[in-house]
């Protein structure tokens, strides 16, 4: 029985548009490479719109396609996008160990690339009906939305990208917002507007209910709402659970950070690619460092 745990150079954590940059860069340095994503990859890229502000797209690009062209590019670099989710990372003197939901790992550094987490709404009714009719960020392709009546809740870019997104295929579209100005771009507003897309300002969810018509969505203004998808974007959050304590309360050394999960507010992909490219070539300077204090 082999019971050998495999050692690599760089293990990374999310497979979105930075870890996919970090997972090609550090494949360029000449590190071997371990890339794992528990969804999809592409990450929050996968729920936009248009994307009108990523070089060489003077036309825009729509986040399903660009991704799919990262994924291509990953594929084309002998790059394998393993589906699992890790569980853990601690490390021991100059090695991490990683341990995912089917294998462990070793690895001399590590770059968590692995993006944000939806916050939720917290009300009554919700965690009984996640993935059934509510759902958060989602790429609006993989819901059944065809023909149905969809209510957003949120105020910002993503709100009103997810909104736009589903314009294309619902028979109805809403926004809520607990405040009475939108949080948006304008040139997003403006789109909603022209797709008809209902935006109701001063609206807060109290509670949400599955009855045989759809969702009934109730909230504080005691106006009520049915609809038969509910998505929330209300903001994303860090979560670092998989990864120990200690490593998350001082600076070690091996351990490298890109895109949201790093940056939090400043959510570009743009911004994401170059630090997930930044990451890697810190990687690759920090093995060799490792290599030249071996020796």
């Amino acid at each position: 029985m082999n019971t050998s745990i495999e050692s690599i150079d760089v293990a990374i954590v999310g497979a979105g548009p930075a870890g996919l940059m970090a997972a090609m860069q550090a494949k360029r340095q000449g590190l071997s490479v371990a890339l794992f994503e528990k969804n999809r990859p592409g990450g929050q890229a996968l729920a936009a719109n248009l994307i009108e502000n990523f070089p060489g797209m003077p036309n825009g690009i729509r986040g399903p396609e660009l991704v799919q062209r990262f994924i291509e590019q990953v594929k084309a670099h002998g790059i394998q996008i393993r589906k699992e989710t890790v569980t853990n990372i601690s490390k021991s003197g100059d090695l991490f160990l990683i341990k995912t939901t089917s294998q462990e790992l070793k690895s001399s550094a590590i770059i968590i690339a692995s993006g944000l987490s939806p916050k939720r709404l917290k009300i009554t009714g919700e965690e009984e009906l996640l993935g059934d009719v509510i759902f958060s960020y989602d790429n609006p392709d993989e819901l059944p939305a065809s023909d149905k009546r969809i209510l957003v809740i949120g105020s910002g870019d993503a709100a009103f990208d997810q909104a736009l997104n589903f314009s294309r295929i619902a028979r109805e579209v809403a926004i809520a917002i607990r405040k009475n100005e939108p949080k948006c771009a304008p040139i997003l507003l403006e789109r909603a507007e022209r797709e008809n897309i209902e935006v109701l300002t001063g609206y807060i969810v109290r509670s949400v209910e599955k009855t045989a018509d759809g969702v009934l969505v109730s909230f504080s203004n005691d106006e009520r709402i049915l609809t038969d998808l509910l998505i929330t974007c209300i903001g994303k959050e860090q979560n670092f659970n998989f990864i120990d304590d200690v490593l998350l309360k001082s600076q070690v050394p091996g351990l490298f950070w890109a895109g949201d999960c790093h940056r939090n507010m400043d959510r570009h992909i743009s911004i994401a690619c170059g630090d997930g490219t930044a990451a890697a070539m810190d990687v690759a300077e920090y093995i060799g460092s490792l290599k030249t204090k071996n020796q």
